[in-house]
C-alpha cells in the first residue's frame, strides 16, 4: 500500500499546498527540506514514526534492512530552525525533515556512509557561503545531521 499523493483531478487543486510549502521554505534557517503540516494531515501514519532503532527481537535481517531503509529518509525533528516573525531571531519548529541520503543506500552501513559524505560536503559548502547568515544555515543543518548520525552509529547494526 502506497502513501503517495495522487495527481490533482483539476489544475490548481494543489495551489494551497504550494503556497504552504513556499511559506515554510521562506522561513527555514537551514539547508534542508521539511514536510509541511498538510503532508502530515494527508499521510497520518508519519506522526507515529519514532527514531530509527536497531533490529527488533526476532526481526529477520531482510525485514530490518528494509524497515531502516524506508524509515531513514524522513525523520522527526523538534528543533527545525525558522526565522521568527520579527526576523531577528531564530525560533524552533517541531516536524519532519527529509534526510539527504543517497538513493542507492540499502543497508544501515550504507546509510551511515551516505550521511558521513553529506556532512563532509556541507562542511565544505559552509566555507563557501558568502556571509554569516548563510554559514549559520549550513551550521544548523550540520548540527541536526550530526545529531542524527551519532544516534544512528549507536543504534543501527
Amino acid at each position: 500500500m502506497s502513501n503517495a499523493v495522487s495527481p490533482p483531478a483539476e489544475p490548481g487543486v494543489y495551489l494551497n499546498e504550494i503556497i504552504e510549502a513556499h511559506y515554510y521554505e521562506a522561513q527555514l534557517q537551514w539547508v534542508g527540506v521539511i514536510l509541511a503540516p498538510s503532508v502530515l494531515r494527508a499521510v497520518r501514519d508519519l506522526a507515529n514514526r519514532g527514531p530509527l532503532s536497531g533490529p527488533k527481537k526476532e526481526e529477520p535481517k531482510e525485514v530490518y534492512v528494509e524497515r531502516v531503509r524506508n524509515e531513514a529518509r524522513i525523520q522527526r525533528y523538534s528543533k527545525i530552525p525558522v526565522a521568527s516573525d520579527a526576523g531577528a531571531s531564530v525560533g524552533r519548529l517541531q516536524g519532519f525533515a527529509v534526510v539527504p541520503i543517497r538513493r542507492e543506500a540499502q543497508t544501515p552501513e550504507d546509510l551511515k556512509d551516505s550521511m558521513s559524505t553529506v556532512l563532509a560536503k556541507l562542511q565544505w559548502l559552509k566555507q563557501l557561503a558568502p556571509d554569516p547568515r548563510s554559514q549559520a544555515k549550513y551550521q544548523n543543518t550540520i548540527e541536526w545531521l550530526k545529531e542524527l548520525y551519532d544516534f544512528w552509529i549507536l543504534n543501527l547494526k
